[in-house]
């Protein structure tokens, strides 16, 4: 359980950087919160990068006709989604959602029930990885 916490601490401290940096452009307004979209980012990191690295490595295993490695790569793309259903279906348009509101500058959610709608969706996300573990085994 704790070695599937590391991605997302990993992926929260990446996303934080990246959110003040943005912030710090000052095109964003003061009630913007670093944090939230931080937490809410951070699912969405790790899910791509396990997209990616699992893409990569479906194509690198002996050499395939180019029919095969199609088929291998829209595997592995359809078992990311179904890992990262839960961030997908919640996160990205709730954070898009936040985001558009921030660089329009109109009044955004509160940041504390942002953060808490975040958290919640990483603690489901989690919950469906050990899930889907316990299935295979």
């Amino acid at each position: 359980m704790a070695l599937s916490l590391i991605p997302f601490a990993i992926g929260f401290l990446l996303a934080l950087l990246m959110f003040i940096a943005i912030r710090r452009t000052g095109r964003l307004p003061p009630e913007f919160s670093s944090i939230a979209a931080a937490i809410m980012f951070a699912p969405i990191l790790v899910g791509a990068v396990d997209t990616v690295t699992t893409s990569v490595l479906s194509l690198t295993d002996p050499p395939r006709e180019q029919h095969a490695a199609l088929t291998m790569l829209a595997g592995a793309l359809v078992f990311s989604a179904v890992t990262f259903a839960p961030t997908l279906l919640t996160l990205v348009p709730l954070l898009t959602f936040y985001l558009v509101r921030a660089y329009q500058k109109k009044r955004l959610l509160p940041a504390k029930l942002m953060s808490a709608i975040g958290l919640c969706c990483t603690a489901v996300q989690i919950a469906w990885l050990n899930i889907l573990a316990n299935a295979t085994d």
